[in-house]
């Protein structure tokens, strides 16, 4: 499982691949990313998905407007010993590990806006007006 986690780090911005480093040495195994970087069509389809196209919603972000275009975000749930998602629901008291690894990190928890699987870089504007090393 340890190919999952470098599998998603290949396309992360620098910024945020040294915390989710980070975060991949506080979460124990069984913890693993099932999302990472996405590009603005991938991203584009995903919000379509519920509002236009079928299916359930899935983000409330299009485009640039998510953490995932830039390389600045990850999703992540529990994966059984043979590498099959557990999906916990949101009262799950297993997102407590998580979260606060995130936290650790000094990564912004989806927590905290009810995205309990997502992290995500720590900026101080909207990711639609976010300008690489121009942040702070």
């Amino acid at each position: 499982m340890i190919e999952r986690r470098k599998f998603f780090r290949s396309n992360l911005a620098p910024e945020y691949a040294v915390l989710y480093d980070g975060l991949c040495a506080l979460l124990d195994d069984k913890w693993q990313p099932y999302a990472g970087y996405r590009t603005v069509a991938q991203q584009n389809a995903l919000y379509a998905q519920g509002r236009t196209t079928h299916g359930a919603l899935v983000t409330n972000a299009e485009g640039l407007e998510s953490a995932h275009c830039w390389g600045m975000a990850s999703d992540w749930t529990i994966f059984d010993s043979d590498g099959h998602p557990k999906w916990l629901t949101k009262e799950d008291t297993l997102w407590d590990e998580y979260t606060t690894a995130i936290w650790k990190m000094g990564l912004k928890a989806g927590k905290d806006f009810g995205d309990i699987d997502h992290n995500e870089y720590l900026i101080h504007c909207k990711w639609k007006d976010y300008k690489q090393g121009d942040n702070k």
